[in-house]
């Protein structure tokens, strides 16, 4: 996702969310490149943008069905999910070539379904959700590693103005009103990616700049008060969490009390 990083709390790293700006360079370049406006709305043809084999025109198609593709999810889920699937390699490209072309991909179908994680929420995260359970009836292991990747970024999503935490404020609301499954889902999600070799280091990140957060967005800390627990009922993220808020520190290298306070949440192991 392109534009500028914003500093956040503490001098964390904090990308932009999608915006309207973002949506009219959608469809500018969708249109620019021939993807059709209309592709996620259609269920046509257009689909076979994302699993064609022009390179250019599938990259495009893919932000395209991000961004542009939310009324209709379950169409623009297809789609990104068969790109994923169906990955496509220049034949004539040198090793270092394709290579380059496959971070590139994966990067943009992290970004598409992150896009799309984060306006159509619930329908999708549940779908995405059943695919991450290994041995489970519909695990599949090319959408799981690109689902983590998409989920752990949008969890380093902020609101317009800053202060609250897309997911973790998603998160709370499901508690509040017993959103069970959203509850389960978004759960798994992060003991998943906390169990990820390649994103372990990512998610700490970012539940370092949500403790840190607190104090710009002090009801942030009764989320955190529940999901961390749970969280840390698995030895292995135990560890890892308990670690975290005994080292996290604010930008003057003082311990945040927020971070004091959901240590006290977290039992013994």
């Amino acid at each position: 996702m392109g534009g500028p990083v914003d500093r956040g709390h503490a001098g964390l790293p904090r990308r932009p969310g999608p915006g309207r700006g973002d949506l009219d360079e959608a469809e500018r370049t969708a249109v620019r490149h021939g993807v059709p406006r209309t592709a996620a709305a259609s269920g046509g043809n257009e689909e076979n943008w994302c699993t064609g084999d022009h390179h250019s025109r599938r990259w495009t198609a893919i932000r395209a069905y991000g961004l542009l593709g939310t009324a209709h999810h379950e169409i623009t889920l297809r789609a990104l999910l068969d790109a994923i699937r169906r990955p496509v390699e220049d034949e004539h490209a040198n090793e270092e070539k394709r290579e380059k072309d496959r971070k590139e991909e994966d990067k943009q179908l992290a970004d598409a379904l992150e896009l799309l994680l984060l306006t159509a929420k619930s329908p999708v995260l549940r779908a995405l959700a059943e695919r991450l359970e290994p041995g489970g009836p519909a695990h599949d292991r090319a959408v799981r590693t690109h689902a983590l990747r998409a989920f752990v970024q949008a969890c380093d999503q902020y609101e317009e103005d800053g202060d609250r935490p897309i997911v973790l404020d998603w998160y709370a609301g499901a508690v509040a009103v017993d959103e069970v499954e959203d509850v389960r889902c978004l759960t798994a999600f992060w003991n998943a990616a906390l169990n990820d070799h390649e994103l372990t280091f990512q998610a700490l990140r970012v539940l370092r700049g949500w403790v840190l957060n607190v104090a710009r967005a002090p009801d942030s800390e009764a989320a955190l008060a529940t999901l961390l627990p749970t969280l840390a009922a698995a030895p292995a993220n135990h560890q890892r969490i308990t670690h975290l808020l005994r080292t996290v520190r604010d930008y003057d290298e003082s311990v945040p009390a927020a971070a004091v306070r959901l240590r006290a949440t977290v039992h013994p192991a």
